[in-house]
């Protein structure tokens, strides 16, 4: 399969066997191209190391199949709770999953720093699976569930983790705040595929993740002890 990275001075040919590979099964997704102002479907831009600027197209997608169809309604369930949207008068076509939360549920824990795919602040949980939800086309996400950082207790593992974490020569895992809900989520999604990661495994999981402040020492001891937590307390990440 091929692909096209195009802007308005030049198109390259670009290969996209990397998608065989099982990490990134379930890395497609909706890209809204503020450059050039075009809806697109596409890959994760912070994982093919795209050009800014560039369109990614990605043929026979789910998402692309969505996008095209005329969807006068969208449901989701959202931390829980069941919201039916209508196009047009709740929601635009071509607005993100994160604008959707953050402006119509108010979830503001999500947010949307470069906008563009590339710091992982937006993350959240689609089904299951961590997403960037700034480059996920709300109307894509019909009949699915999303998990924001508001929808995890206080009580959470990771919550848990990321707040007590004071390790000596490591520093805390919070310092701004900013990446936090976004470090938790990717977190999330990796202990949920898999309880018991190794550290290299983590660093994997995270690096789509920026934190201006610099805590990533910290941050990775807190993954690794909420690993720990969930082994000693005998239960599952929820």
């Amino acid at each position: 399969m091929q692909s096209f990275f195009k802007n308005s001075k030049k198109s390259v040919r670009y290969s996209t066997d990397f998608l065989k590979h099982p990490s990134y099964n379930d890395r497609i997704s909706t890209i809204v191209c503020i450059y050039t102002n075009t809806t697109t479907i596409g890959c994760n831009s912070r994982k093919i190391h795209a050009e800014r600027g560039f369109i990614v197209e990605v043929q026979n997608t789910k998402a692309e199949q969505a996008a095209s169809r005329d969807v006068s309604t969208l449901r989701l369930t959202v931390n829980g709770r069941p919201y039916v949207f209508r196009t047009g008068t709740d929601f635009e076509p071509q607005h993100t999953l994160a604008h959707l939360l953050r402006e119509k549920l108010g979830l503001l824990g999500t947010k949307i720093s470069c906008d563009t795919g590339e710091c992982g602040a937006c993350t959240v949980l689609l089904n299951g699976k961590a997403t960037l939800s700034c480059l996920t086309l709300a109307l894509t996400c019909d009949g699915a569930e999303v998990t924001t950082i508001e929808g995890l207790g206080k009580d959470d593992v990771l919550v848990r983790a990321f707040a007590e974490q004071c390790e000596p020569g490591y520093g805390t895992a919070m310092q701004c705040g900013i990446c936090t809900p976004g470090f938790i989520m990717s977190a999330k999604g990796l202990l949920l595929e898999n309880p018991d990661p190794t550290e290299e495994e983590v660093r994997h999981a995270l690096s789509g993740n920026l934190c201006r402040c610099g805590t990533y020492p910290a941050v990775l001891r807190a993954v690794l002890r909420a690993a720990r937590l969930m082994k000693e307390e005998g239960g599952a990440v929820q």
